[in-house]
């Protein structure tokens, strides 16, 4: 199979950063490779600054949170869609991410909240079910037993990125 004819929107991203109890304290460290990614030369920078930024907010696990989802959905269109460092991002590309963000491609929304990372012998592995971005089904949906559908429903994608007037002044 030819992967490079592969466009990258047609593939699921992966998770970037673990879970707070499972990432060590970045300013301990002195190299920083990026994990779980197929990417150029040139990221390290990009984690190193992301990993640093998220891992200053461990005293409130919700703040955390927010906060890798927002970097975790910016490093991978970055890297895996624009195939750039963030450091190289202007005005014009934020706007571009923030339109990526309202409409992903279906191959990145998953329909149930999953952990990124799973335990299996010892390890932390990738959860292959994990998407950025999660689509719901309305309650007026879900009391008619119909599911969430990634082609029609409304995507999860709250946080301050997502507000389409979060860049306007």
């Amino acid at each position: 199979m030819n992967t490079s004819a592969i466009k990258p929107e047609s593939l699921p991203p992966r998770p970037i950063f673990d879970n707070l109890d499972h990432l060590k304290n970045p300013f301990n460290l002195k190299t920083f490779p990026v994990p779980n990614q197929d990417i150029d030369v040139g990221y390290e920078v990009d984690f190193e600054y992301s990993w640093k930024f998220i891992y200053s907010y461990n005293g409130s696990s919700p703040t955390f949170n927010a906060y890798r989802r927002e970097l975790e959905r910016l490093l991978q269109w970055s890297w895996v869609i624009r195939r750039e460092s963030i450091l190289n991002l202007k005005r014009n590309d934020i706007e571009d991410f923030i339109r990526f963000c309202q409409k992903p491609p279906l191959a990145w929304i998953g329909t149930k909240n999953v952990s990124r990372f799973i335990s299996r012998n010892s390890q932390r592995e990738v959860n292959q079910h994990w998407r950025p971005f999660v689509v719901t089904a309305s309650k007026i949906d879900h009391k008619h037993g119909i599911g969430p559908n990634p082609k029609k429903g409304e995507r999860r994608s709250r946080g301050l990125i997502s507000n389409k007037n979060y860049l306007t002044y």
